[in-house]
């Protein structure tokens, strides 16, 4: 999705905001542990969670270490970075704005292909009437040749 990130969720409101509005199954978000002997979680860019829940599931944190933390009907679970999930993504305003001009200058250059095409096309033309009349110039300098020539002999 252009302009977005995983969700960074931020309060208790939203995580109860999220759960209502999303299926049952894993989805990530953007909360890791960044190493097996670390004590707390942080966002995926590395900066500290705005909002964490009182509980984390770390059932699964059985075998493998689990670096990462899925969201699943309100709870937080760690799981293995690798396993296949859905994402909840975010659009941020400053993301939002570049996707959005991003977005835009794209169609704004699309918009203005057929212009450049027809510019081209005008140019192309141009060099073929200027090709041609050098053609005849030059087939009409060898004719006057050929015949001032013949004249001569």
């Amino acid at each position: 999705l252009l302009g977005a990130k995983l969700v960074e969720i931020e309060s208790k409101d939203e995580n109860d905001f999220i759960r209502r509005n999303t299926n049952k199954g894993y989805y990530w978000i953007s909360a890791i542990k960044p190493t097996p002997e670390a004590t707390e979680y942080v966002t995926a860019d590395g900066k500290k969670l705005p909002y964490q829940p009182e509980q984390l599931d770390t059932s699964e944190d059985t075998g493998d270490f689990k670096s990462c933390i899925a969201y699943n009907s309100g709870l937080w679970v760690t799981m293995n970075c690798m396993e296949r999930a859905n994402v909840i993504c975010q659009v941020t305003p400053e993301l939002g704005i570049q996707g959005v001009q991003a977005y835009d200058s794209l169609i704004e250059r699309i918009s203005n292909v057929p212009k450049k095409v027809t510019l081209v096309q005008r140019r192309l033309e141009l060099v073929k009437k200027l090709l041609l009349q050098l053609m005849k110039d030059q087939k009409d300098t060898f004719e006057e040749l050929n015949t001032n020539i013949c004249h001569l002999k």
